[in-house]
């Protein structure tokens, strides 16, 4: 990451990592937390499908919900004649970082915002993890729901060995 929290790498450096990675393999792109922009990070997001990006992930943090609904439907008609995945993103610990949307509210995000799948990750960089911000029984809750849309589910969030039981039992696509 170049910028900080959860940021983006400049195009250069997508499109070099795209040119080392074979195209049949996974190279995903991560805009972080994005601007309340809807025109930027559609523009981001159609950058990431011309430089043939597997997924790109979208996060909010202190953004209205129908702001980001609005901002991932734009991010998917960005995407259209690309392969690229949309992702949005919410963050487990948006709450220390002046409020934001509650991450529960990732599920149903997604499905209004026409995402192929989701992410909930962390931005605290202290030692806490993502279930010291939401218990196992709401995380596997909020999975079971984004695999009956028919979304990827990924967890993220300084997660260790130690938590490979909780998210065994919550089984997301992607940890």
């Amino acid at each position: 990451l170049q910028e900080a929290l959860v940021g983006s790498a400049e195009p250069g450096v997508v499109g070099q990592v795209r040119e080392a990675v074979p195209k049949e393999l996974h190279a995903s792109v991560t805009l972080g937390v994005v601007p309340n922009q809807i025109g930027t990070v559609a523009m981001a997001v159609y950058t990431a499908g011309v430089l043939n990006a597997s997924s790109v992930k979208v996060g909010f943090m202190n953004t209205e919900y129908d702001s980001a609904v609005e901002t991932l439907r734009a991010s998917k008609k960005a995407l259209n004649g690309f392969d690229t995945k949309l992702i949005g993103s919410l963050f487990a610990d948006n709450v220390l970082y002046g409020g934001g949307l509650d991450p529960h509210l990732m599920p149903r995000l997604a499905r209004d915002g026409k995402c192929d799948g989701w992410l909930i990750d962390t931005l605290t960089k202290d030692g806490r993890n993502l279930f010291d911000f939401i218990p196992e029984p709401e995380l596997k809750e909020m999975v079971l729901e984004g695999k009956r849309d028919g979304m990827s589910t990924a967890l993220s969030g300084h997660l260790k060995m130690s938590d490979l039981d909780e998210l065994a039992r919550i089984n997301p696509d992607i940890v």
